[in-house]
């Protein structure tokens, strides 16, 4: 082997990581390992890919969606986030798996992180590739848009008077938001994307569409044999 080529990168080893390819030609590499790579965005979108030699967990069929559905949504609800929206498609003859989800940023309980992932799924093995991004600064903005002009689609919820009764000051009224589950709102729908073409559920979307749109998979997953119960 090329001792100069290997410490330049250019007999460097690759891994089950550099198997399924995509655009990422506005993307810094920041971390390139045989079983995953991670990215970062010049717009704060961040994403993973990641192989495992196992399923991700879930009993049910690529042709159920319903049962997908089902099991994704409790697997999100238990963190007290959302999914907003789960679909399946073929790229290139293979069958991926793809949803965002919405959940409250461990840092701020005002501001969403929204993460898209794609599924591609095998007997033997799977990928997931996770595209992320966070609310930064005045959060609410998408929503405030969007309620602005179509008040009946505000959804208000209301703390019972019975719990609110209770609050000793700010810290019980924060403390009860971050255990309430989130909910999907009308102004999370693809339809509002172009209300602030910065938004991170917007960013999250085009890129999860960008990826799967430039998919390209290499002669060893096309060996792999197709995942089934």
């Amino acid at each position: 082997m090329n001792v100069f080529g290997k410490l330049f990168g250019k007999d460097k080893e690759t891994g089950p990581s550099h198997w399924v390819t995509f655009d990422c030609s506005e993307f810094k590499v920041m971390l390139d390992e045989p079983s995953r790579i991670l990215w970062q965005g010049p717009t704060g979108v961040d994403q993973l890919i990641q192989h495992f030699a196992r399923q991700p967990g879930g009993n049910f069929d690529l042709d159920d969606m319903d049962a997908a559905r089902r099991y994704w949504v409790d697997q999100c609800s238990s963190l007290n986030g959302v999914m907003l929206c789960i679909d399946k498609e073929t790229v290139g003859g293979v069958d991926i798996l793809h949803a965002i989800f919405k959940y409250r940023d461990v840092d701020n309980f005002r501001a969403m992180h929204f993460i898209g992932i794609i599924w591609i799924l095998f007997a033997e093995c799977s990928w997931q590739i996770n595209i992320e991004s966070i609310e930064r600064g005045i959060t609410g903005v998408r929503e405030a848009i969007v309620f602005a002009k179509y008040p009946e689609l505000q959804e208000v919820r209301q703390i019972p008077e019975e719990i609110s009764s209770k609050f000793q000051g700010p810290e019980d009224i924060e403390a009860y938001i971050k255990s309430q589950p989130l909910i999907a709102l009308a102004s999370d729908e693809e339809r509002f994307d172009s209300v602030n073409d910065k938004h991170p559920l917007t960013l999250v979307r085009r890129r999860l569409r960008r990826v799967v749109e430039t998919m390209k998979f290499s002669p060893e997953v096309r060996k792999l044999k197709k995942f089934k119960l």
